[in-house]
């Protein structure tokens, strides 16, 4: 049994600590997760109509969060199917981004979020492949119960471009498992 001052000062560390430790959060520090996308991507020809292509893909992504509102990120997506359109294979080949996040928590476990940032992104067509980058935006929403272990879902808008006579766009919805450490 412990007595005395000592005794009492360290069960007070002891219980300062255990607090500590079950109201951290992820005020500051890195963050790594595992990702799966749905991104749907629409290519429209000016005189002929427009065909869809949806591809699921596998993504990791890696940040740092600055405070309990702003983090960046680093994301990576690799194709996990591909989409045969007229005996034609075409399918994203991957995507990159690096974001700026901004959220706040509105209640004791929800955390809506927005991203800003920039990507690229290869798209396969038949052997043919082409790369491209541009703004990428999107909201979500992240859950929790007070663990460093993160649901989070979004949606994304990765791409957004018009040509002469063309038209091509592409956004997807996101399921992230984050491990805050």
């Amino acid at each position: 049994m412990i007595k005395g001052k000592a005794g009492i000062a360290a069960i007070a560390c002891g219980m300062y600590l255990f607090v500590s430790i079950a109201n951290a959060s992820e005020t500051e520090g890195m963050y790594v997760g595992l990702g799966v996308a749905r991104i749907n991507v629409e290519l429209s020809v000016d005189n002929l109509g427009s065909v869809d292509i949806s591809n699921n893909m596998l993504g990791i992504l890696l940040g740092y969060q600055f405070n309990d509102y702003f983090s960046i990120e680093a994301r990576g997506y690799s194709n996990l199917s591909d989409e045969e359109i007229g005996g034609v294979n075409v399918e994203v080949d991957h995507q990159f981004n690096a974001l700026i996040r901004g959220g706040y928590l509105i209640a004791q476990y929800f955390k809506p979020y927005v991203l800003f940032g920039y990507g690229t992104s290869k798209l396969s067509v038949s052997g043919l492949s082409e790369s491209d980058e541009d703004m990428v935006y999107g909201v979500g929403l992240s859950v929790n119960s007070g663990q460093p272990l993160h649901l989070e879902v979004e949606w994304q808008k990765s791409y957004d471009n018009k040509f002469d006579g063309y038209g091509l766009e592409a956004d997807s919805f996101q399921a992230n498992l984050v491990y805050y450490f």
